[in-house]
């Protein structure tokens, strides 16, 4: 995998190489001054000043660490932040001077392979010395720490200078596993003993200078894949994870309830939510890398719902008598939330009501009369559904009905005719009106309904007979038909 740096040095990175095209980068929070002061440095492998090691040091982890300028110099006469040891433990000679007696001006250290600085890495040491004669009498010793807070250093070389003046010496070393930070130090003496911090003999003229890098990989990079915003039962939690070394292994939590892990991509896990509480949770993946760094993914907000609302009629009650429109209403909750309520008869969907309070208005004149089961029925969000039901009579009193029997419709009618209704109710009949037109002629209240009307009462013409047809509850129904009178 490619190395990763932070995004702030990404941005930076990428706001130089647009500016140098012209273009803007795109708008994000800006960065602090001390940000981009410290992506500028970073791209450039450029170590900083470090108040704690009192030494320069490069504590983002990186594929290469440079002093720059920052030991450059000799002793506290020229070079800033002098003696520039770790814990200001081991002072540069006090005697020589800057470029020309021995002076060291820089140390970097890379890995060979452009990665990061890991252990079994084998890195290159370079250090750009002032060297103040060839005659066997100036070296350079590079010593190396496992531990920058608490260093035991190790001799890894003695170099001798090929010419005077200016010039760089190197060496290559592999990096052994200890602290995230570690050191190396330079010591570029004259004639003295080689040691870490020699004194004695020579060495007023050693010029001693320590650099700090970070040893271990960036933090991984993960990433949680959604998967829904309402779950039950077995939920699939997927996640990308990716380190510029080697991911170990992600973690999957709701809140702080610890899942399970994957160890091998695609990192996963199906995750059992009937074993936790209904409610609302922020999913999270945290990956580890092979050096135990750690990176927590952007939060996911998920609802937990594995159990049905609860549903209850509060209208009508079990047994009662309906007629006409009535309102059926229910309460139903849910620890999550209820979707909507369903309200049936006899298993045939009525309405749907949103949200509370659950009521519906039902007109029974559409059923018959009867007993009849009414049904409210709860959703939640993730499906789950629950019941109420009750038991009813439906009793509405309809209208009678009838028809004439005779005369049929059209009939030419002269003399006495008989003028017959046959008429019905489902509660009880109580009579039946004859009209020829508005004008009344008389009644009947008892079945067959039937009179004898005398058409010579009424001059000759076309008319309409009417019958006005009523139960005992007092509903009227009206029938009629067109005839003539020819006398």
């Amino acid at each position: 995998m490619s190395h990763s740096i932070p995004k702030y040095v990404a941005r930076a990175l990428a706001g130089l190489l647009l500016a140098g095209c012209g273009m803007d980068a795109e708008p994000e929070s800006p960065l602090t001054a001390e940000q981009s002061s410290q992506a500028l440095t970073q791209l450039r492998g450029l170590a900083a000043y470090d108040t704690e090691f009192q030494a320069p040091a490069c504590r983002s982890t990186g594929i290469l660490c440079d002093t720059g300028s920052l030991i450059d110099g000799r002793g506290s006469a020229s070079e800033t932040h002098a003696p520039n040891t770790l814990f200001s433990s081991c002072a540069d000679g006090t005697l020589g001077t800057y470029h020309s007696d021995e002076s060291l001006d820089a140390l970097r250290i890379y890995t060979q392979d452009g990665g990061p600085f890991l252990p079994g890495k084998t890195v290159t040491v370079d250090a750009t010395i002032w060297a103040y004669t060839v005659f066997a009498s100036d070296h350079l010793d590079l010593f190396y720490a496992t531990d920058a807070s608490n260093p035991q250093w190790t001799l890894l070389t003695t170099l001798e200078p090929t010419q005077a003046n200016a010039q760089v010496l190197s060496t290559s070393f592999v990096l052994t596993a200890g602290a995230d930070l570690q050191a190396i130090r330079a010591v570029m003496r004259y004639k003295s003993s080689a040691g870490a911090c020699v004194t004695g003999d020579f060495s007023t003229y050693t010029d001693r200078d320590d650099l700090v890098f970070r040893l271990g990989d960036s933090p991984p990079e993960v990433t949680l894949t959604a998967p829904g915003s309402v779950l039950s039962g077995t939920a699939q939690l997927a996640a990308e994870a990716s380190d510029d070394a080697q991911v170990d292994r992600v973690l999957f939590y709701a809140g702080s309830n610890y899942l399970g892990y994957d160890p091998l991509p695609p990192y996963g896990l199906n995750w059992n939510t009937t074993l936790i509480a209904d409610g609302t949770y922020s999913l999270t993946a945290r990956a580890v890398d092979t050096a135990s760094h750690t990176t927590i993914s952007a939060p996911i907000t998920v609802v937990v719902d594995n159990h049905a609302p609860t549903v209850a009629f509060t209208a009508p009650s079990a047994g009662a008598v309906l007629s006409g429109s009535v309102n059926l209403a229910a309460s139903a909750s849910d620890l999550v939330g209820v979707t909507h309520v369903e309200f049936l008869s006899d298993g045939v969907l009525l309405g749907s009501v949103a949200s509370a309070p659950y009521q519906l208005s039902w007109n029974t004149l559409g059923v018959p009369n009867g007993s009849h089961v009414i049904t409210a029925k709860a959703y939640d969000a993730a499906g789950h559904s629950s019941q109420s039901q009750v038991s009813v009579s439906v009793s509405n009193d309809l209208p009678p009905t009838g028809v004439f029997t005779s005369p049929a419709s059209g009939a030419v009618l002269s003399g006495t005719v008989a003028l017959t209704v046959s008429a019905q109710d489902d509660v009880g009949m109580d009579q039946v009106n004859f009209y020829l037109g508005s004008q009344y002629i008389t009644w009947d209240g008892k079945a067959p309904y039937s009179i004898n009307f005398n058409t010579l009462n009424f001059i000759n013409g076309d008319y309409t007979l009417i019958a006005r047809i009523y139960d005992t509850a007092g509903h009227m129904t009206e029938t009629s038909i067109p005839v003539r009178i020819q006398n």
